[in-house]
């Protein structure tokens, strides 16, 4: 929230102190394009699939970029909750498509316990 506040500037020299009201300012930028209907698309396209938030983004013009979704991460803690809960359980279903062969390839279990191991924001 932004709010009006007072500047105060003292001059040694000539042992004065000025005060000027500051006017609200606007955070600049764009305007965000955070939508509940974007973060539920943004969710289900996790769950629905194997691909990084990256890719994702590059896939959907619509959507914002990877640095703008982990913005919205760290200032919206219900979409931040929604996020975790979709990369866990697409970590999990890669996990059980894994399992179904013989070997796997040990860079890939290095990455695996990596992805479990961090929160995913």
């Amino acid at each position: 929230m932004n709010t009006a506040g007072v500047k105060i500037e003292y001059t040694e020299k000539q042992n004065t102190c000025n005060f000027s009201l500051l006017k609200n300012k606007s955070k600049g930028g764009r305007p965000s394009k955070y939508t509940t209907e974007l973060a539920d698309e943004i969710c289900i396209s996790i769950l629905n699939g194997d691909k990084g938030i990256g890719k994702l983004c590059k896939e959907n013009k619509h959507w914002p970029t990877k640095k703008t979704i982990f913005n919205w991460l760290n200032k919206n803690k219900d979409f931040q909750e929604r996020y975790i809960s979709a990369k866990q359980i697409q970590i999990d279903f890669l996990i059980d498509e894994l399992l179904g062969y013989p070997v796997i390839l040990d860079p890939l279990k290095w990455k695996i316990s990596h992805l479990v191991a961090r929160k995913h924001y």
